[in-house]
């Protein structure tokens, strides 16, 4: 049935020990907002198998990731039929009953009714392809009867979104026996075709629901044939409109979501036609233009899902996969967590640096502690205060690899002075990046140095 490679759903750690941070000090400058810059960061290569073409969807009352299916492939695919909950910081599996093992479903949470909806995908191998509608109440699925008197064709390759304003499921195209350009409600009870016009047919599309605009954001998919697409479309509740063909290029298989904290729609990954070329690039859009945000992030470029969580405000990502290796790994992308380590400062004379002068940061760090330490990032700021501001000046960061308890690593930085920096004296204050938030208390820094600017 597919004729392309891949097509649809066919296709660190511990925590963080006791940490005994030495820190010598010569200087590395780069002027960096530390509050803005969006990262990604794996938190966990634990849990579920790895796998592509699953789906998730974010519980918001129950502040749960959900996530079900998917499909692993070696000599030959095998779907899964299993669902796990992720609590922002570790994988339950919570149920291994419900919905036929699948991959290339969609999902999407029903914020007015508290229910995660399922619909459609196939079942490797022999591929046949379902048209069964499911919802997850956080302890069990339930199959909804069909109460309509055309409902929507068996499919997979598809997306769905919760419209919060009009409180109905939208799902639009994907592919079965054909592709398909149409778009449906589900308001909980039944399924409704809204229109079949305003886009072509389409799978292996991404969308998201922008709150604040009150639109349905589509982008990319694919026609079939050699046909990605590089197209946005809008949806605003009763039709489609294209608004763009500039951004992130003729996609498919990508990952996208609406960022409810600063109100943008956020797209990762991606593979262009034949999947070729895989993009790990990181993309947003403000309902008038994209804009690359983030080259660097997961090694994974098709087959993975992401969700928004609202309550920690960052998006969480699972599985996919980059050329024949499938991925088992949990992503955040979101600001840097960052930890206050603010060391005692010397009182010996401040160290002499000229404006626009390139200098040498190093970093001595040593695990102290009963197991092997969390690999992290240590971030050097310059402050006018003992303290961490927000106006600080990124000095350097420094990646801190897993530490076997007893041993020690030299960290080694090179960067410049910024050469518009007011002279006078500044403090260097002492950023740990890390997913738990109680090693705060289990990591010291060292002296740190007093630097007078010139």
């Amino acid at each position: 049935m597919f004729n392309k490679p891949n097509a649809g759903c066919t296709l660190i750690g511990k925590p963080l020990s006791i940490l005994l941070i030495t820190i010598l000090l010569t200087l590395c400058f780069s002027f960096v907002s530390y509050s803005q810059d969006y990262e990604w960061r794996k938190v966990s290569s634990s849990g579920p198998e790895p796998r592509i073409n699953h789906a998730m969807a974010y519980d918001i009352s129950r502040d749960r990731v959900v996530l079900f299916g998917g499909e692993t492939r070696t000599n030959q695919a095998v779907a899964f039929g299993d669902t796990w909950e992720w609590d922002g910081s570790a994988w339950t599996l919570v149920s291994t009953s419900g919905p036929i093992p699948r991959c290339g479903h969609a999902m999407a949470y029903d914020d007015s009714r508290n229910r995660v909806v399922l619909f459609g995908g196939e079942a490797p191998p022999g591929f046949p392809i379902y048209d069964d509608t499911w919802e997850w109440d956080g302890s069990s699925w339930t199959q909804r009867a069909q109460m309509s008197a055309a409902p929507p064709p068996a499919r997979c390759a598809h997306a769905m979104v919760y419209d919060s304003k009009r409180k109905v499921v939208v799902m639009f195209g994907g592919m079965g026996w054909n592709r398909y350009k149409d778009t449906w409600f589900w308001n909980g009870t039944n399924w409704s075709l809204v229109t079949t016009k305003g886009i072509h047919e389409l799978q292996d599309h991404g969308m998201a629901y922008h709150i604040q605009r009150d639109k349905v954001v589509l982008y990319g998919g694919h026609r079939g044939l050699g046909l990605p697409e590089s197209t946005t479309y809008h949806w605003d509740g009763s039709a489609w409109g294209m608004v763009s063909t500039q951004g992130p290029g003729e996609l498919w298989q990508h990952s996208m979501v609406y960022d409810s904290q600063r109100k943008l729609v956020v797209l990762f990954g991606g593979n262009n036609d034949e999947g070729l070329q895989g993009f790990v690039n990181t993309w947003t859009w403000n309902c008038n233009s994209w804009n690359l945000e983030n080259t660097q992030g997961p090694e994974v470029t098709y087959g993975q899902d992401m969700v928004h969580d609202s309550t920690r405000n960052h998006i969480v990502l699972f599985g996919g996969g980059i050329g024949g290796i499938k991925r088992g790994d949990t992503w955040i992308y979101g600001p840097p967590i960052l930890y206050d380590l603010s060391p005692k400062f010397a009182k010996s004379a401040p160290k002499l640096v000229a404006a626009g002068e390139s200098t040498r940061l190093i970093t001595r760090i040593k695990n102290t502690g009963k197991g092997v330490s969390m690999a992290c990032t240590l971030s050097f700021y310059l402050t006018k205060k003992p303290k961490m501001t927000k106006k600080a000046i990124l000095l350097g960061s420094a990646g801190v690899p897993a530490i076997n308890n007893g041993k020690s690593k030299k960290i080694k930085v090179t960067a410049k002075v910024p050469t518009n920096i007011k002279i006078g004296k500044y403090y260097v204050v002492v950023k740990l990046c890390v997913e738990d938030k109680n090693t705060n208390n289990n990591v010291k820094a060292s002296n740190g140095k007093i630097l007078e600017i010139y």
